[in-house]
């Protein structure tokens, strides 16, 4: 690609020539030699600079500490002048921000601004409709979308397949944390005592012969949910219903949401079913992702 380069004008305003004095010559008035015109920045160089400078946004906005000059400079492979120059643009701009205490950096308000923009353009309930329908659609999955509110799991959505399976939660409704993959999802975040304080008293309640019913047992089914990344509900909310969950989550990386997919349990493959979770929970990542969840909360 041809660069392109500035035009500079040129003084063609002569200087008027020295007078010759009787009985010599005139002296002989010598051109200088034109100076080539200045090359305008390189575009390689200007875009290595913008390259260099949402790195350190990237970087900054993957890690839940602040960082220090040197680190950031570490991290990326820069000198750490060349990361200092670049971190003062960006702190000029309101892009990153500087600890008054630690002299370290984390993300500036204009870019919690920019994803904020994003974000209200993109809302969690048109997001998660997208990947539900494609989970219902491509997949024959049922697809359900929940939020915790108080001891219940509040259905915002729900996108039926071709399958047997009939789907009766419609928004608003509501239904048990303790016996859905939603419900053990959407506790994944809080401590113990919060969990126990929002399921109540044991017994809990019996759905069906599956239920989780003593503390103990819920308190070790959902240390394995967390450890996988996904919940289970093996026929422990209705009969003949096997279905995987996971958390969504928002900028601050905490739990908003979660979703979940279902089928019938004489359906399941064991085969088939790893993958079927794997389909369920890139889809709550990308979610995630679009929310403007951190690196470190989507691991």
């Amino acid at each position: 690609m041809k660069q392109k380069h500035r035009s500079y004008i040129r003084n063609t305003t002569k200087a008027a020539p020295k007078q010759a004095v009787a009985g010599k010559a005139a002296p002989v008035v010598k051109k200088a030699a034109a100076k080539p015109a200045a090359r305008p920045p390189v575009e390689r160089n200007a875009n290595q600079s913008v390259s260099r400078a949402l790195a350190i946004l990237d970087l900054l906005a993957g890690n839940q500490a602040d960082m220090g000059v040197r680190d950031i400079a570490r991290r990326l492979g820069l000198a750490a002048s060349i990361a200092q120059r670049l971190i003062r643009t960006l702190a000029e701009a309101g892009y990153v921000e500087q600890s008054a205490e630690t002299q370290r950096y984390r993300i500036g308000f204009m870019a919690y601004r920019i994803g904020q923009v994003y974000v209200a353009a993109n809302d969690l309930l048109n997001l998660a409709l997208s990947e539900m329908r494609q989970l219902s659609d491509r997949h024959g999955l049922n697809a359900f979308l929940g939020v915790l509110r108080d001891d219940r799991v509040v259905y915002l959505a729900a996108t039926q397949s071709n399958g047997p399976i009939t789907i009766r939660n419609l928004p608003g409704s509501t239904t048990h944390l303790h016996t859905t993959a939603l419900g053990k999802a959407l506790l994944f975040d809080l401590s113990e005592a919060e969990i126990l304080q929002r399921l109540g008293k044991p017994p809990y309640a019996r759905l069906t012969r599956h239920s989780i019913t003593t503390q103990q047992e819920f308190l070790a089914n959902l240390a394995a949910a967390r450890s996988q990344g996904h919940a289970l509900c093996d026929e422990e909310n209705l009969d003949n219903v096997y279905a995987f969950g996971a958390p969504i989550r928002d900028s601050s990386g905490q739990c908003v949401a979660a979703m979940s997919a279902a089928l019938p349990r004489n359906l399941v493959d064991p085969a088939k079913l790893p993958g079927q979770i794997e389909l369920m929970t890139q889809a709550t990542r990308r979610i995630s992702q679009k929310l403007g969840a951190p690196a470190w909360a989507l691991k």
